[in-house]
């Protein structure tokens, strides 16, 4: 099912995951290939015969036949297509950034698109690549992305030598991320670099075990805190196919809490806990559990900012986030006093880096006047929300739709079919706007469900 991702979880996400992501650049060039013709193809083919170092035009063959192949060409041309690319790169351009797309992974089995003996071929290259540049932490980096799923072990210990040659955040993260995933038994990761799938045995296997106690005895505070910031957010995704091998959110808590208390000047830290009591709340079972959660949300938001005032960005999402759960922890003092705080640094811009901020304060302030009966305000709050240009989740997922129930189940349908309209400006691409709006004309209940958790 669908489910609505709040700014500061989202903006969450890339932190934990920033660094084990490939380069914005080369990941735009892949997405490019995946539109391209057959036509478009056979050209950039025709091409590298005669300039073979032309490494846009790879990316984009790349990320063509990574998801467009075997559509337009079946599975063997395509294998064949993706061997004869990656194989070139890993030979002849290894420290380029397109090694670090999931593109450019080849799996052994397991999919239409997994080539043993490419991989085979894969692996000797990368290693002969990693003993010629065994003092360049880059190297070892981009060979470790090609083996953190098939060859764990072997990942790991590239990233073990990248942190020894170079501690910095990079390398962490990476390994922070790999040992999340192999904590996680997740067995594939979409070119989003989002998890699609896990196994339970691999969860529960010596080399997870491994990886948990490594982590409680680190002291490196990035790797901790990446890791446990993906054992929350991906537990969450392949909570079903790992089948509760493991409490990951259980050691995702007591890690998150042993970098906090060790670093007491990081603002990343309580806000990843911030993040995590929110995805709590959001699975909680009861009003009661919810509220328990919402509770320590709000208690980490808090601390979140009262160390970003340097970060103008994350200092503003984390009074949104701190408002929110002010709201569902029933602190409505402190959720009127963050939401009007984050409006008024917005000030007068209404642009699409402001607009889910806008939006959001509106939603908390308008939930604040109904909890003293103040309708008229709440609809006021309501139709300014709508105002608004989109961007953030908003373009995507859609606005959030809490305050509307409340004020339809008060009657206030005129109130929603407005601020319906006005969202309908910035969030028509699916049309559900629309849907709901020919729904109340006709005198029936929207399902707002999908919207009104974020």
């Amino acid at each position: 099912m669908r489910r609505r991702v709040s700014l500061t979880v989202a903006m969450a996400l890339w932190a934990f995951t920033a660094a084990a992501q490939p380069p914005q650049e080369a990941a735009q060039l892949a997405r490019e290939g995946r539109t391209l013709a057959p036509a478009e193809v056979q050209v950039l083919e025709n091409a590298l015969k005669t300039t073979p170092d032309d490494l846009s035009a790879r990316t984009r063959l790349v990320g063509y036949y990574f998801s467009s192949g075997l559509a337009a060409l079946g599975a063997d041309a395509t294998r064949a297509a993706r061997r004869r690319h990656i194989l070139w790169i890993i030979e002849h351009h290894p420290e380029a950034e397109v090694t670090m797309l999931s593109e450019m992974t080849i799996d052994p089995a397991g999919h239409p698109l997994a080539d043993a003996d490419a991989y085979a071929e894969g692996k000797k290259l990368w290693l002969a690549q990693v003993a010629a540049h065994k003092d360049d932490p880059r190297m070892l980096i981009h060979a470790a992305r090609f083996f953190r799923l098939p060859e764990r072990v072997l990942a790991l210990d590239l990233l073990k030598q990248a942190i020894r040659l170079s501690p910095g955040d990079v390398a962490a993260a990476e390994l922070g991320y790999t040992y999340a995933i192999t904590i996680l038994g997740i067995t594939m990761i979409n070119n989003n670099g989002l998890p699609m799938n896990a196994d339970p045995v691999a969860a529960t296997a010596p080399l997870a075990r491994q990886s948990v106690e490594e982590l409680r005895s680190s002291t490196n505070l990035t790797m901790v805190r990446v890791a446990a910031g993906i054992l929350s957010q991906y537990g969450v995704m392949v909570s079903l196919a790992s089948r509760g091998a493991i409490n990951e959110d259980a050691l995702a808590e007591e890690l998150l809490k042993k970098v906090e208390a060790e670093d007491t000047t990081d603002f990343l830290t309580p806000q990843s806990l911030a993040s995590f009591y929110h995805l709590r709340w959001v699975r909680g079972a009861t009003q009661e559990e919810k509220a328990g959660f919402a509770r320590q949300e709000l208690q980490h938001a808090e601390l979140a900012l009262s160390r970003s005032g340097g970060n103008e960005d994350w200092h503003r999402s984390l009074l949104i986030t701190a408002a929110k759960a002010a709201i569902e922890a029933n602190e409505v003092a402190t959720a009127r006093q963050r939401a009007a705080q984050a409006l008024a640094d917005v000030g007068s811009r209404n642009d699409r880096t402001t607009g889910q901020i806008i939006h959001d304060s509106h939603i908390v302030l308008g939930r604040v006047a109904l909890r003293s009966g103040q309708v008229d305000e709440a609809k006021a709050h309501l139709i300014q929300a709508g105002k608004v240009t989109g961007g953030g989740t908003l373009t995507s997922f859609g606005p959030n739709m809490s305050l509307a129930k409340e004020l339809f189940e008060r009657g206030e349908r005129d109130a929603v079919l407005q601020y319906l309209e006005e969202c309908n400006m910035f969030w028509s691409f699916n049309g559900t706007a629309r849907r709901w709006i020919d729904t109340i004309k006709a005198g029936g209940t929207p399902n707002f469900a999908p919207n009104l958790i974020d």
